[in-house]
């Protein structure tokens, strides 16, 4: 009976002893300290884990279901490290809608930090040798008492957890919510009670804490919103009035625009882009954009790119839910019944109104990655084309250029424009075509047009990168910089076809990023920024127009601002309550909020809680303005929250 009791016990101490390890090699590689603030709910969580596999008769199943639990947390770990490195985020069960876009930025991390597998690789090898062992080394002794003796070890565990998990909850419950609040006003508790932000909610309470209020409490986090009632909603919408009647702006008393009614419209989401990779040389099209248009000189994102792009055709987005379908394509409830034919608001849709004919979204990937052929008809296009809707052989033949990364497959952009041109600028019709653009995405195609412009980059027009990244790094952003190069023919494409179709002269262009090079690590060496700091988000965004004359705008503009800047430029009326966003021409400041759990501007960024960057000329005053910035939008994000909940029926 003692090797019996001796075996079960030790099976379960190295799981609880191993997974303590793992979550302390955890926080140290994430800069968090040694273990979770408040550890006793961890702790209680685990040893419940811990006390029902005890409970299971026998020795080889609880020892092969504790290796896989620890397997398992071994394996969440090394995710965090890299989702919180990339993204500043991690693993929770909303992320499973964007399941190929983390599975992408966890392989990109794993190539750039191999190193950090070893640690939970060697941690994991030595906790299952030594169950192995002791498995095999102990000599079991009489069978009668085992599952009585069991019971009640397991108990003694159940209790254990009882009173960690006691002491952990009355720990947090008896904080006031006012105590240790952070920079928001939001405290530990508060926090504990809503999961308004995920990473500080992960500091305190760590992986199984976040496993227990995430998965089996069905909590989503980002409930950042100020709740509204319905009677709030439906005065605020009406507030505004309908139509809304614009104001052009002005800066310096001039005129910054006059109206380009009736023009086609051509967006363009640059996938993956980043500023420095517009060069003169080198991506001649976006650079004459740039600098001919608007250019967003302080632009600011960061969200993921289904975010990014929705952002953008909607003007918002709602709290806690993606827009991405589950994989049997079917809407969260935030979407389901209530928004399934119209989206009123959406960009597509208001253009629609306004006599855009044709309302098409291209995008040079397959039409399942983010459920895009599900949403995007759904956000008001008409014309919803893919990769997959053309005939790729036909049109493209055995291209050598192809490179597969996982499900991806790359084309040059120049190619699919040339298939997709008649749908993309439709003749006869008054157009707005929303591209998303790949190549800049991921992965390195081998190909020989790829490689011509890899050659043709010239080693002395980039010699401060050589010196800054080292050999490795820049050979990465030359392998980067040359599928921009590839997509600058793209865009170069889409000019010509307007010039030789009389399109130029009424044709208004918008270009922005979604996000930064996340995959790739010159990113931040080159911006010389950390990737919990401002400058880390940092983006191109631009328009032009052919009656606006180019110049810098130095506001602080974000993703959501871009639909109502361009709804004023074109000269179309619309309900500002209705939008997450501004003008960008407005004299409101500005303040980016991300779903992923940050708050910055191009001062301070804060995880939700805490300030993690500040710049070196900020003052108390810049972060009392930063405050209100924030309250301001979360108030005006409670109320479009409720226009996603309740629908059109009740706000328009």
């Amino acid at each position: 009976m003692k090797h019996y009791l001796l075996k079960k016990s030790c099976a379960a101490v190295i799981f609880v002893v191993a997974s303590i390890a793992c979550e302390v090699i955890l926080f140290r590689k994430m800069g968090f300290g040694v273990f979770p603030e408040y550890a006793c709910i961890p702790l209680s969580m685990l040893l419940i884990v811990a006390g029902i596999i005890f409970m299971i008769p026998g020795y080889i199943v609880p020892v092969i279901l504790y290796s896989l639990v620890l397997l398992s947390h071994c394996i969440l770990s090394g995710v965090n490290i890299v989702l919180f490195d990339i993204y500043g985020d991690v693993f929770s069960k909303d992320l499973l809608a964007l399941v190929n876009e983390a599975r992408m930025a966890v392989q990109a991390g794993w190539r750039i930090n191999l190193g950090l597998i070893v640690p939970f690789a060697v941690l994991f090898a030595v906790a299952f040798g030594m169950q192995v062992l002791i498995l095999f080394k102990l000599k079991a002794g009489k069978a009668p008492l085992r599952p009585r003796v069991a019971m009640s070890l397991a108990c003694m565990s159940v209790l254990a957890c009882t009173v960690f998990s006691f002491i952990g909850v009355v720990s947090v419950s008896t904080l006031p919510k006012t105590k240790e609040a952070g920079i928001f006003n939001i405290s530990v508790r508060e926090n504990f009670d809503k999961f308004i932000f995920k990473v500080p909610f992960f500091q305190s309470f760590g992986t199984y804490g976040l496993i227990y209020r995430n998965v089996l409490m069905n909590t989503h986090p980002g409930n950042f919103a100020i709740e509204r009632s319905m009677q709030e909603s439906s005065e605020y919408f009406a507030a505004a009035g309908a139509p809304y009647r614009h104001r052009y702006q002005t800066l310096s008393g001039e005129s910054v625009y006059a109206p380009a009614r009736n023009h086609n419209v051509i967006i363009v989401m640059l996938e993956s882009f980043e500023e420095f990779f517009i060069h003169e040389k080198y991506t001649p099209a976006l650079y004459g954009l740039r600098e001919r248009g608007i250019n967003f000189a302080n632009f600011y994102g960061y969200h993921k790119t289904d975010v990014s792009e929705a952002a953008v055709i909607l003007g918002n987005y709602p709290v806690q839910y993606n827009l991405v379908p589950d994989f049997d394509n079917t809407f969260s409830d935030a979407f389901e019944n209530r928004f399934t034919d119209n989206l009123p608001f959406s960009m597509p849709n208001v253009l629609g109104r306004n006599g855009y004919e044709s309302r098409g979204f291209f995008h040079n990937n397959w039409g399942a990655f983010y459920r895009r052929s599900t949403t995007h008809p759904t956000f008001g296009f008409n014309r919803v084309k893919f990769l997959n809707d053309f005939p790729i052989n036909d049109n493209f033949g055995d291209y050598e250029g192809r490179g597969d990364y996982g499900v991806v497959t790359f084309y040059p952009e120049e190619y699919f424009f040339d298939s997709a041109i008649g749908d993309i600028m439709p003749s006869g019709q008054q157009f707005m075509s929303f591209i998303t653009t790949f190549n800049v995405h991921g992965g390195h195609p081998p190909g020989e047009v790829y490689q011509e412009k890899f050659r043709l980059i010239d080693d002395s027009d980039y010699s401060d990168y050589i010196n800054l990244l080292g050999e490795n790094g820049y050979f990465s952003f030359k392998e980067t910089m040359m599928k921009a190069m590839v997509l600058d023919d793209g865009i170069q494409y889409l000019l010509n076809q307007l010039e030789a179709r009389g399109l130029a002269k009424n044709t208004t262009l918008m270009l922005y990023a979604d996000h930064q090079a996340y995959g790739e690590q010159f990113s931040l060496s080159i911006k010389q920024a950390d990737s919990r700091s401002s400058r880390a988000n940092k983006l191109p965004a631009f328009i032009y127009s052919p009656n606006v004359k180019g110049f810098n705008h130095d506001k602080l503009v974000t993703h959501f601002d871009l639909t109502t800047t361009l709804f004023d430029l074109l000269g179309i009326d619309y309900n500002p309550h209705h939008y997450l966003g501004i003008n960008a021409f407005e004299s409101r400041e500005n303040v980016v909020i991300s779903r992923l759990g940050s708050v910055f501007n191009d001062k301070f960024y804060t995880d939700g809680m805490n300030i993690i960057w500040q710049a070196d000329d900020a003052t108390a005053a810049d972060l009392e303005k930063f405050r209100q910035n924030y309250f301001y939008k979360v108030n005006k994000w409670g109320y479009i929250n409720n226009m996603f909940l309740h629908g059109n029926e009740v706000f328009f």
